[in-house]
């Protein structure tokens, strides 16, 4: 727990001393290794939230966008930094490093983990689509990149709690026997739609993935569900109110 109130000290100095400096060394620090501030936040915040009802509600931890996000990955080749031979199918790693796990919703995951919630992987979903049919609820993180499969199961549900924006953009193709991740489609590729699964959800809060802050958030109702309307994974590291609401969403199916 000490570590946590250190790095809080560590991060703010540094902060001041160099700001692009500062950024790296944050998210070194917000993602160790052992995820102790996480576990703070938890103990700090969320001890007195509603457990989930047994059953009710799975949660999609967002493996393939933390793929797509690793170094010399999709976005070497968007900004064309790309230094290897291909930089359009890349390996599928364990765990997040600190550059992923940001993107990744790794606290957001670790938080509702420690809730009680069970955990889903994007690679679960794939091989075993009708696995969601199972529960009342499916919370999404930050499900970035998804493949068709995964798409017509999540989107078919009928109570969806889409906790980041950008969930079910882009498209993706998985190789299980060689642990690769090939992208498919993705807007910033030259003729690609601007959403892969034309999904009009996902283009009309994608405009909330800048929105870190959190300051006027809110649960907006869509087709299947709710979508919040802005990228949380620093507000909850502050608060709870986030988490518990949707956790009220899932629990209550809120009209």
């Amino acid at each position: 727990m000490a570590f946590a109130v250190i790095a809080v000290i560590i991060v703010s100095v540094a902060l001041a001393a160099n700001p692009t400096e500062a950024k790296n060394i944050g998210k070194a620090i917000l993602y160790h290794e052992d995820y102790a501030i996480q576990h703070f936040v938890y103990a700090v915040f969320y001890g007195d939230i509603e457990s989930p009802k047994t059953g009710n509600t799975a949660v999609i931890y967002p493996t393939f966008t933390m793929t797509a996000y690793q170094e010399q990955g999709f976005y070497n080749h968007y900004r064309d930094t790309c230094t290897v031979t291909d930089c359009l199918t890349v390996n599928i790693p364990a765990t997040p490093t600190p550059k992923t796990a940001y993107t990744a919703s790794l606290s957001a995951k670790v938080i509702l983990e420690r809730l009680g919630y069970t955990i889903l992987t994007d690679v679960d979903v794939d091989k075993n689509p009708g696995i969601l049919r199972q529960y009342d609820t499916i919370i999404l993180l930050h499900n970035e990149y998804v493949t068709p499969t995964m798409f017509e199961a999540i989107a078919a549900h009928n109570n969806v709690i889409y906790l980041y924006p950008n969930a079910l953009m882009s498209e993706v193709k998985p190789d299980y026997m060689a642990n690769t991740l090939t992208l498919v489609s993705d807007f910033r590729l030259e003729g690609m739609p601007n959403n892969a699964f034309d999904f009009d959800i996902e283009v009309e809060f994608r405009q909330y993935e800048f929105d870190r802050l959190c300051l006027d958030w809110e649960f907006h109702r869509v087709d299947n569900g709710y979508h919040l309307n802005c990228y949380p994974e620093f507000h909850i590291l502050f608060s709870s109110d986030i988490i518990g609401t949707a956790i009220d969403i899932a629990n209550y199916r809120l009209p």
